[in-house]
């Protein structure tokens, strides 16, 4: 009973094709994919700080708010909204 036969090999060697050729066209294709599969979040992260051990602060813009998480494994969660700073003042 032979375990690899032609046949079984070949059927592998179209599988392994068919991967490879599915993979050349996800690469050309990267960036329309990319746009269809992203959503509109109302939530992005802006900027991620450890303050040290496992603590996080974690700057978010939430609906047009600032937001500032600060969390950590023992110290629990805290959530600010930020105030909008004012527009800086130019000097002439």
């Amino acid at each position: 009973m032979d375990i690899v036969t032609l046949d079984r090999m070949l059927v592998i060697a179209g599988f392994l094709g068919v991967l490879f050729i599915l993979w050349a066209v996800a690469q050309k294709y990267r960036g329309p994919l990319s746009q269809k599969i992203k959503t509109d979040s109302p939530m992005t992260v802006q900027q991620v700080l450890s303050l040290g051990g496992d603590t996080l602060a974690i700057l978010m813009q939430v609906d047009g708010q600032r937001v500032l998480v600060v969390t950590g494994r023992k110290s629990g969660t805290s959530v600010v909204t930020l105030a909008e700073a004012a527009a800086p003042e130019v000097l002439a």
